[in-house]
């Protein structure tokens, strides 16, 4: 099924402010999740409306959450985000940093007492939109090993860029430091689909390739050394240097009802105009990107994309044709229209 994004962006917010969620914030809140669908990010998008409410109906999410801004410098910032939610947390830590950057160049803002925040890729493009590099990172619950563990002591830690194109575009570089991202083993487990071995390991280090037993293991790093290398940066920056949670520290979204997440984010802007004109910023870009693109010459291979290249086109076809939600993403919409009284803005099944 098909949905504008204007009617399921107000169905969305709809949904929050019955929750009880603080008006500003489930505005915020909605357009990020039905922009993450708009790009095909079906896995951050409105899928997380059921669990993002029943964590604040349990008192878990606070909204509104009463953050609290601390100014360390000129360029630096913190704030408090007092448990409320990731999403709305990391949209106005990100307005700030690009705030900050067009006055110093640069715009550093953390994030601590926080819950999940979605798709990275939303952040970034934000710093985009305004002329900006953008760097976002987030920590999250434990479920990947370091190299050569075999006990989980790292989230998925997603890390995110962004580098402003021309015709508001953008490169966007977005992904997890495990093989596979946690919502992606998920998607495994619902189509009763296998793992590849080397995805999961449980707590001997022998393979999992049933997904439904990935949550008593644990997932590997991508590129073994490498990934785990990432993944502990971003737990550093995210974690260590917010004052957030780290590692068991953090609560599962899923299976942890008695605590509050405790994620920490870390949000980093650079003012291109501080460094190049614009003109010549864009000249760049697009000869590198002419290389690389170039840079295929055996038919037997797709077109190489840029990063982010797929997820404009998403965006192109679902503006225009409405976004695309399955069956199980309808049918849990539709349960917390009828909880909370809420008209839905298609016909029901």
């Amino acid at each position: 099924m098909r949905i504008s994004r204007k009617n399921l962006e107000g169905f969305v917010e709809k949904l929050f402010i019955k929750a009880g969620v603080d008006l500003s914030e489930s505005s915020i809140i909605a357009r990020i999740l039905v922009w993450t669908d708009l790009i095909g990010r079906y896995t951050h998008g409105v899928k997380r409306v059921p669990i993002l409410l029943k964590r604040f109906r349990k008192g878990l999410i606070k909204s509104p959450c009463n953050k609290q801004f601390e100014q360390k410098s000129s360029a630096v910032y913190s704030i408090d985000g007092k448990g409320g939610f990731g999403l709305f947390l990391g949209h106005i830590a990100m307005k700030k940093a690009i705030d900050v950057a067009e006055k110093q160049g640069v715009g550093l803002v953390t994030v601590r007492d926080s819950n999940f925040y979605g798709a990275g890729a939303y952040y970034v493009n934000l710093a985009a939109a305004q002329l900006k590099i953008g760097i976002a990172l987030s920590n999250a619950f434990p479920k990947v090993v370091a190299h050569r563990g075999i006990k989980a002591v790292f989230g998925t830690n997603p890390i995110s860029f962004s580098a402003p194109l021309q015709n508001k575009r953008a490169v966007l570089v977005d992904f997890s430091t495990s093989i596979l991202a946690g919502a992606t083993i998920r998607e495994y487990a619902q189509e009763n689909k296998k793992l590849p071995e080397g995805i999961a390991i449980d707590t001997d280090g022998f393979p999992i390739i049933n997904p439904r037993k990935v949550d008593s293991g644990a997932l590997l790093p991508f590129g073994e050394a490498k990934g785990y290398g990432l993944a502990l940066i971003v737990e550093i920056l995210a974690g260590v240097l917010t004052g957030a949670g780290i590692s068991h520290e953090i609560a599962s979204m899923f299976h942890d009802f008695e605590n509050k997440g405790n994620i920490g984010h870390f949000f980093l802007t650079i003012d291109i105009k501080k460094f190049l004109s614009m003109d010549f910023y864009y000249k760049r870009m697009n000869q590198l990107v002419d290389i690389i693109k170039s840079s295929g010459n055996n038919s037997k291979f797709a077109e190489i994309l840029i990063p982010g290249e797929k997820r404009w086109q998403f965006c192109d076809d679902q503006s225009k044709n409405g976004i695309q939600l399955d069956a199980q993403s309808i049918s849990s919409l539709e349960k917390l229209a009828a909880d909370f009284s809420v008209d839905i803005p298609w016909k029901a099944r």
